[in-house]
């Protein structure tokens, strides 16, 4: 398989579920800046969206948006314990909780990059920020985002709570957030993206009191 990624992009979640699978990939770096990949490929041949991340498979086909190579990687590797089984209801929480990610947080940071009306962004940043608050009330009583033990729909959250410092998001008030973000950078598989330089950047700001 081979992962088309950008550092700082969401693609971050594939790449820390692949380690944590521990599957055989080939990381592709993109500049999203030209649209171009390590070796000079046009990313517009990979994928028409002109974005990361895309798996490529050992059969040539792709896959894009995160949603959806997560759970194609779980059941692809028959693990239960990161997605729970298809038809069950356990399964339709963890869907649940992966359409809130990429809809009301990972659309949600397109005005804070693209638009250059203050009030938009302000918007944006308040909406944001009642989600987050929504995330810190169900963190308060688990230690992961679908209850006691670490998922598939966790390094998508990661990378949203990363962009939130990047974007100035105000996650003082969080701190089942911060702890939760804390014992993720901290997991082996976080530690081998950023040795193979895809590191999870978060600020000092969470190393902060809880």
């Amino acid at each position: 398989m081979k992962l088309f990624y950008t550092p700082g992009a969401s693609s971050f979640a594939v790449h820390m579920l692949l380690r944590e699978l521990g599957l055989d990939f080939v990381l592709k770096r993109v500049d999203l800046s030209d649209h171009r990949t390590e070796d000079g490929r046009a990313l517009r041949e990979i994928n028409p969206k002109l974005q990361v991340p895309v798996l490529e498979l050992d059969t040539h086909l792709r896959l894009t948006e995160v949603a959806v190579i997560l759970q194609y990687l779980c059941d692809t590797s028959v693990r239960d314990d990161l997605m729970p089984r298809s038809g069950t209801f356990a399964r339709y929480r963890a869907l649940e909780a992966m359409n809130l990610i990429a809809t009301e947080f990972h659309k949600g940071f397109a005005p804070l990059r693209w638009s250059t009306d203050q009030a938009v962004r302000d918007i944006a940043r308040l909406r944001l920020a009642s989600r987050f608050a929504m995330i810190e009330d169900t963190l308060r009583c688990r230690p992961f985002l679908l209850g006691s033990h670490f998922s598939a729909v966790d390094p998508y959250l990661l990378v949203m709570i990363s962009w939130a410092d990047a974007f100035g998001i105000d996650l003082s008030p969080a701190p089942a957030i911060h702890a939760y973000a804390l014992r993720l950078v901290e997991r082996v598989s976080v530690k081998a993206c950023e040795m193979a330089g895809d590191p999870m950047v978060v600020s000092d700001a969470f190393d902060m009191p809880t």
